[in-house]
């Protein structure tokens, strides 16, 4: 048996790896994360360590967080498991909203695997409030409200990495669903939280401006297109 260096808690995620029958070796660990399309080619893991064990992070899923190190790179992640009634069809759902806005310029967070009402992605450690640069985010609020979606408080569905970068990462009730309405909830919630930039962001809603006639992306067929 190949040792790893391996730290765990009571219910994270590596109680999962155990669930599956795996050994929480060199092996064992480098089994499953292949399985979860993780681990990348020929890196070796080192190390694996449980950060958060699964707790209630939201009104449909529980989260865990943990981290692991290869001979190549270190990896922070995030499993959300969906727990809402029909959890299957609700990650559909979830799969098509991200897509969507992907397909429409906004930044997503980064899903290495989904399956079994589950996604494990990119952990990204810092709010909102420490993004590098504001316009982000009032960029995002503009093409939310064009796409149609009547969002609830979304900037505190955004996250971002070490370097500020802006990624949305809750793709459920918060969201919503799409039309071909031009809303203004995401417009009102910016300019609550940052009342100084309230120019800044009306400027794009304004009809003369080129960026308020992009094309948005609401075709059927993009929408059902989920890999």
């Amino acid at each position: 048996m190949t040792k790893v260096d391996v730290t765990t808690i009571d219910k994270g995620m590596s109680a999962d790896i155990l669930k599956e029958g795996l050994s929480l070796d060199k092996s064992g660990i480098s089994t499953w994360l292949k399985e979860k399309k993780i681990l990348q080619g020929d890196e070796k893991v080192e190390s694996f360590k449980d950060l958060t064990p699964w707790s209630r992070t939201g009104g449909e899923t529980y989260s865990a967080t943990f981290n692991f190190s290869t001979n190549k790179a270190t990896y922070s992640l995030i499993a959300k498991a969906i727990i809402t009634s029909n959890p299957e069809k609700r990650l559909i759902d979830w799969t098509k909203r991200r897509k969507l806005l992907l397909n429409n310029g906004i930044p997503v967070s980064n899903w290495f695997w989904v399956g079994e009402a589950t996604i494990i992605e990119s952990f990204y450690p810092k709010t909102y409030k420490e993004v590098s640069n504001v316009s982000e985010l009032i960029k995002i609020a503009f093409l939310l409200d064009k796409l149609g979606f009547t969002t609830l408080k979304y900037l505190d569905d955004i996250r971002c990495d070490s370097n500020g970068n802006p990624f949305y990462i809750d793709f459920g009730f918060d969201l919503g669903e799409p039309s071909e309405i031009l809303k203004a909830s995401a417009k009102e919630y910016f300019i609550k939280r940052y009342p100084e930039r309230e120019k800044e962001i009306e400027i794009l809603y304004h009809p003369k401006q080129p960026y308020f006639n992009q094309k948005m992306y609401l075709c059927p067929s993009k929408l059902n297109n989920t890999k």
